[in-house]
This record gives structure tokens, C-alpha cells and sequence, in this order.
């Protein structure tokens, strides 16, 4: 399996995994077509939202932003949740996945002995 195919693959099902539980979390029951459409739609938009700094020149984090609205419209036109309980589920599903990033990423980085310096310096896009 080429790299390129294992990243998309692991954002839709990562995505999938956030959909379910937040709108488990929110109160809103979907059916699991609509889940696997909003897996889909989103884990195909993220590595899409993450390489815009090689085409426009933003500030970095713009992507989380608009990985934040692309979530929002897709729990609220896709699977038609309210716009507040939109906003919260796509916020909640945010900082979920910043807690279990970085989580993962300081695993990895205790792993091979990387500083926070190090990936600074070399895998920041600032």
C-alpha cells in the first residue's frame, strides 16, 4: 500500500470514528451510510485542508480552521443537525482529535528520542 493511499485511509477512518462519536455524544443517532458519506467526505478534505500552505500563503493552523467548518457543514447539511449542536460536535471532535494527536505524537517522539525543538525545526511549515 503506497503512502499516499495509508493517509487517506487512516483520515477516513479516523474520521468516521469522530463522527460516531460525536454525534453519539450530541444525541444524534445517524444511520451508518450517513457516517460512512461523512467519513469519507471529511478524511478525503483533510489531507487536502493540510497542503494548503503549498498553495496559498496563510497562516499556519488556517486548515484546522477550515477542517472545523467542513465538519460543521457536513453534520448540519449531510446529516441534518441543528447549526448549535453542529458547532459543538465538530469543536468537541477537534479538540479530541488534538488531545489524541498529541498524545500519539509524544509517544512516538519519546520512542525515538526526538526534541520538541528538533520537530520545530525541521517539520513546521512556519
Amino acid at each position: 500500500m503506497t503512502q499516499t493511499v495509508h493517509i487517506y485511509l487512516v483520515n477516513i477512518i479516523q474520521a468516521g470514528l469522530m463522527a460516531l462519536a460525536m454525534t453519539t455524544v450530541i444525541g444524534e443517532k445517524q444511520g451508518t451510510r450517513k457516517l460512512i458519506i461523512f467519513a469519507l467526505a471529511y478524511g478525503l478534505a483533510v489531507p487536502l485542508f493540510r497542503n494548503i500552505y503549498y498553495f496559498i500563503n496563510v497562516p499556519f493552523f488556517t486548515h484546522t480552521f477550515m477542517l472545523v467548518i467542513w465538519a460543521l457543514l457536513l453534520y448540519f447539511l449531510m446529516m441534518g443537525i441543528t447549526p448549535l449542536k453542529a458547532l459543538a460536535g465538530s469543536l468537541l471532535g477537534m479538540i479530541v482529535s488534538f488531545i489524541v494527536d498529541g498524545l500519539l505524537i509524544a509517544q512516538i517522539m519519546r520512542l525515538f528520542n526526538i526534541s520538541l525543538e528538533f520537530v520545530l525545526a525541521h517539520f513546521s511549515h512556519a
